[in-house]
């Protein structure tokens, strides 16, 4: 690589390392196979996976595409490189799949593959549209401007996700039902999505420099919403109409010559509030997760992968706005981390969520990667 120093292979290595990690979780192996496993691996490519399913594999891969992007253009002979990195993303996840066949739980299929193959695609696509660092600079654009938008991206999915439209008639109904329902209503959840979009507005607005009109914003809005009631497993919630509708009402008149770092405070302080919803006491203990990002390898990956989205969105807009400027950004960043690890700690008695240690890694890592060497949370 030209740039060996850079942050982009570490960061790489860890993609890598995150993919198996989650390809082969919980790590219980068998040494023996049936005669007839490799014939049904042959002919999964029959099967119809889930929509969180390939959801899940599309996010799994989507990072080593985008890395491995950037990655080709640093390199002293681009196309070695590129055709390097993308074979090996193809083994990888081919070795994945076998490697399933081991796991008992796990079901490896030539679908998973193929969609782990589109996610690397995808990523690698939006590595060449959206470069950051050395990347961005060899084409003359800003890579300040970029990661701006993959946060703003980042929140969209997390509201859109799975992204599928429906045209029954029937589910467009039930998708309606719940902004009538009021007792889904709570005062932290309205607060968290009105601080995300003033932070969306804030990032397209003074980091992106788009300029946001009130009618554009109204207009964006009914998009928003229509979206969400033909996108299948999606509804229109009272906490996210509301949270939308004020961030609208306060960004023309004051919200938009607020600070960043201010709002990313606020954001930031609105995630701990949502985070221990509704106060109310446990019976007993919570047990705590201590293998990170197991969480998202268990239940629905539709649910998890949403959830995915709004954390990095709120940990990446905060470590972006809060803490690009100050000059000992790291030992912020663990400050808030530790921050995070007491709330853990507390949903072990209060709230309703899963305590873990996934959640102050997660902003770790996205700090690490934010304000590192390549300078992109500075302005």
């Amino acid at each position: 690589m030209s740039e060996p120093r850079s942050l982009l292979l570490p960061i790489f290595c860890l993609v890598c390392l995150g993919i198996v990690y989650g390809s082969l979780f919980p790590f219980r192996f068998v040494t023996e196979l049936d005669a007839l496993a490799f014939t049904r691996f042959g002919a999964s490519w029959r099967n119809i996976n889930s929509i969180g399913d390939i959801l899940g594999n599309l996010v799994l891969f989507f990072p080593y595409g985008y890395l491995a992007c950037l990655l080709a253009e640093r390199a002293r002979r681009p196309l070695r490189a590129a055709i390097t990195l993308q074979a090996s993303g193809v083994l990888l996840a081919l070795f994945c799949q076998l490697a399933q066949m081991f796991t008992p739980g796990r079901d490896a299929s030539l679908v998973d593959w193929s969609v782990d193959v589109t996610g690397m695609a995808l990523g690698w696509l939006v590595g060449l549209r959206l470069p950051l660092g050395t990347s961005a600079a060899k084409r003359g654009r800003r890579s300040e401007h970029h990661l701006p938008l993959v946060l703003v991206l980042f929140w969209l999915a997390s509201q859109l996700l799975p992204g599928v439209p429906s045209i029954d008639l029937q589910a467009w109904k039930d998708a309606v039902k719940p902004l009538f329902a009021l007792q889904r209503w709570y005062w932290q959840g309205a607060l968290l999505a009105t601080l995300c979009w003033l932070v969306c507005f804030h990032l397209l607005e003074h980091r992106a420099g788009w300029r946001l009109s009130p009618v554009a914003l109204c207009v964006a809005a009914v998009c928003i919403f229509l979206a969400r009631i033909v996108i299948v497993e999606n509804r229109l919630e009272p906490v996210a109409v509301s949270g939308l509708m004020c961030a609208i009402l306060l960004w023309p008149s004051a919200a938009r010559h607020w600070r960043g770092e201010y709002l990313a405070a606020a954001l930031f302080v609105a995630y701990l509030l949502d985070v221990v919803a509704p106060f109310v006491s446990r019976g007993s203990p919570q047990g705590f997760g201590w293998m990170p990002f197991a969480g998202y390898l268990q239940g629905s990956m539709l649910i998890n992968a949403v959830a995915l989205c709004r954390k990095l969105f709120v940990f990446g807009a905060v470590v972006l706005l809060f803490l690009g400027d100050k000059p000992r950004r790291m030992i912020w960043a663990a400050g808030l981390a530790a921050c995070l690890l007491l709330l853990e700690v507390a949903q072990r008695y209060v709230g309703r969520g899963t305590p873990a240690l996934t959640d102050p890694i997660l902003f770790l890592l996205l700090a690490w990667l934010i304000t590192g060497r390549s300078g992109v949370a500075r302005r």
